[in-house]
């Protein structure tokens, strides 16, 4: 991403001091980290009932699987 100029750096050259590339790339995760724990910690609820079905199961139809993400219980009929 850093040399693809997909980063804060924007276009770089192929030489790019270590330390700037970590702290570039380090940025690039944490960012990417905080999208993801927002995403997940407003549906925690559903992935701990999505694990427990599959903990019973090991395995959801298709059905089953839209059944939770809706907020039913996931029990297909």
């Amino acid at each position: 991403m850093v040399f693809a100029g997909l980063s804060p750096l924007g276009i770089v050259g192929g030489h790019l001091p270590g330390d700037q590339l970590h702290e570039t790339v380090t940025e690039i995760i944490k960012a990417a980290e905080q999208t993801v724990e927002m995403r997940l910690g407003r549906r925690t609820a559903i992935i701990k009932r999505v694990a427990h079905r599959l903990l019973q199961a090991e395995s959801l139809s298709g059905e089953e699987l839209r059944a939770h993400l809706e907020g039913g219980s996931g029990e297909a009929s």
